[in-house]
């Protein structure tokens, strides 16, 4: 496929770079859940690791609150920069600044407060010297959200990308290899701690641009802004809950159910057939959602993201086209080997997890121009409106029917969500704004 007709030379060489860049991201996260753990049992034992798990979750579950608005910022920050818009650039991205202090300000409050309820609790009170430090870790992470617009906001992700890689590539041969010298859980967060702040380090240093500053200037503070800012981040944060009702709700109820063979299945199931390729299918839609961004001028789209859209629609359907095929007739073998034959997955779920799958891939992709101008509000809400009336029925039928009849449940939601993305990018297509 050729996009070098859509594109001035150093647009395509943004895209394809980016590509490369998720690409390489891509490995590094599936580097990481391959070694991490079997390195980590074999140089820590299973206590210490178990340990690990919990404590490393605690900063991550004190996240639930953070409102994202670190690519709705990039976004508005993006298409600043294809109007020359410098001004309004400079003063989004320094309310930005103060959007990040917020969010960080409130996650060290529910620390404190989840320091004190747990205070009687042997495992945290015997740990609380590594806690403290991997919720450090966590802070200067939130902070490095702020490089990734920085970096990204003109069209170019790879060299946030780039050490991102080369960060996860590390994390799971220095961590586990602590367990060498010492026994103290202790020392794995503190190298963990030093690699999150080596990525820090090498995106500061990689920053050189007139239009930022990490002083925030405050004639260019504004309250209007920042809540804009807010309110532009709203589809991306019903999105997220949306997503959480749709990976953990099942598995939840599942429990609840006491039908607990099938929390694995379905976790299993769902971590090779859907997780994995959505991820594949996000290498494709955040290199679209920067470069659409560029495309947005004069409040609407040049004429050259419909060549681009036709051509990324294309390269999605030959994707699951393959996604399709290999997991119809090689799925089912895959996944035994996979997981040692410990769970039963039948081709009928199967089938419903790939449907489900395929109708995720293409609506996402659908709404994508959407995203990277931060209006999908509408969209997103109507999505978590029928994520949790779906959730409800599956509750009070999770004990009655069978793995299958449910799943066939969360189909048709996903059937309904995706007719919706299609009728919003239909009519977004004879009014011209794609």
């Amino acid at each position: 496929m050729n996009f070098v007709n859509i594109f001035k030379k150093e647009k395509l060489d943004n895209f394809k770079q980016n590509l490369i860049g998720e690409s390489k991201v891509l490995f590094s996260k599936i580097w990481i859940q391959l070694l991490f753990p079997p390195f980590m049992l074999y140089f820590w034992g299973f206590e210490n690791f178990n340990t690990w798990l919990f404590i490393f979750s605690i900063p991550q579950l004190l996240l639930f609150y953070n409102i994202a608005t670190t690519i709705p910022v990039r976004n508005e920050l993006s298409i600043c920069y294809a109007n020359k818009e410098f001004s309004k650039l400079k003063k989004i991205f320094n309310n930005s600044l103060i959007t990040t202090t917020l969010n960080i300000l409130l996650l060290i409050i529910l620390f404190i407060i989840f320091l004190f309820l747990s205070k009687n609790n042997q495992i945290i009170s015997e740990n609380i010297y590594s806690i403290s430090i991997l919720f450090i870790s966590t802070i200067i992470s939130l902070l490095c959200g702020i490089f990734y617009v920085a970096i990204s906001y003109k069209g170019n992700l790879s060299r946030y990308l780039n050490v991102e890689f080369k960060i996860d590539i590390l994390i799971p041969i220095f961590v586990p290899l602590t367990g060498i010298i010492t026994n103290n859980i202790f020392y794995a967060s503190v190298v963990y701690l030093l690699l999150v702040k080596l990525k820090f380090l090498l995106l500061f240093r990689s920053i050189k641009d007139k239009n930022i500053t990490f002083i925030p200037n405050i004639s260019h503070i504004k309250i209007k802004v920042i809540k804009d800012i807010y309110k532009k981040s709203l589809g991306f944060n019903l999105e997220l809950i949306s997503l959480i009702i749709r990976n953990s709700g099942l598995i939840f109820i599942l429990g609840l159910s006491n039908k607990l063979i099938f929390v694995g299945l379905i976790s299993t199931a769902k971590t090779m057939f859907q997780h994995f390729p959505i991820r594949i299918s996000n290498i494709l839609n955040n290199s679209l959602m920067i470069q659409f961004s560029s495309f947005y001028k004069n409040n609407k789209f040049d004429k050259k993201i419909r060549k681009l859209f036709f051509n990324s629609l294309i390269i999605i359907l030959f994707f699951l086209f393959l996604f399709l095929l290999i997991s119809y007739f090689f799925g089912l073998f895959i996944y035994d080997v996979w997981t040692n034959k410990n769970y039963s997955l039948t081709i009928t779920l199967l089938l419903l997890i790939m449907l489900d799958t395929i109708f995720y891939i293409l609506g996402n992709f659908l709404i994508i121009h959407k995203k990277a101008i931060n209006k999908y509000f509408k969209i997103s809400l109507y999505e978590l409106l029928i994520n949790i009336f779906t959730f409800v029925i599956v509750f009070f039928f999770a004990s009655e029917i069978s793995i299958d009849k449910l799943y066939s449940i969360i189909v048709i939601s996903s059937f309904l969500i995706f007719i919706i993305k299609l009728l919003s990018h239909i009519i977004n297509f004879n009014l011209r704004r794609i």
